[in-house]
């Protein structure tokens, strides 16, 4: 589950319409591809798995849709964004805030490490320093918050690079 602390792009319209191949999670990172024909009626990108070749330049967006239940039996801490329905992506700007459970990511947090793209997956990984040549990053602040209504464990983390 994704709660968004801070985030400029919220205030200034930075914000794009996405699809993507498979069913995807709030809070995941994705890359924009090319125009998906398939959406009529506004602009929808393709969303892209981050790579080792453009960790570096790619500018990723954060996958941060509101939570709608689709079929009446949706708990929000469970929500989904459905295959074939675009989804918001959240441009990030430096000092932007993220609360992510941690079931959300791969890795051991603590304060002090960092959340990082990872090759070939859209969920973000622990990484104890920076030097992986990555475009955006997160340190994390804290690791004892807690989120939604069944009190899941999580992460507040904050944007130093992207």
């Amino acid at each position: 589950m994704l709660n968004i602390l801070k985030c400029q792009a919220i205030y200034n319209g930075n914000i794009e319409n996405v699809s993507y191949t498979a069913s995807i999670k709030n809070g995941s990172i994705v890359g924009l591809g090319s125009i998906d024909s398939s959406f009529t009626g506004g602009e929808v990108f393709k969303a892209t798995v981050p790579a080792t070749a453009t960790l570096e330049t790619m500018e990723y967006v954060l996958v941060a849709q509101d939570e709608y239940d689709y079929d009446g039996t949706t708990i929000v801490e469970d929500f989904t964004n459905v295959k074939g329905i675009a989804f918001k992506g959240i441009h990030l700007t430096v000092g932007d805030k993220i609360q992510l459970t941690k079931t959300d990511f791969t890795g051991v947090s603590a304060e002090g490490k960092y959340l990082i793209p990872a090759n070939g997956v859209v969920t973000l990984a622990v990484a104890d320093n920076l030097t992986g040549e990555t475009r955006l990053a997160f340190v994390i602040e804290s690791i004892t918050a807690t989120t939604g209504y069944t009190k899941s464990s999580a992460v507040i983390a904050r944007v130093i690079s992207c």
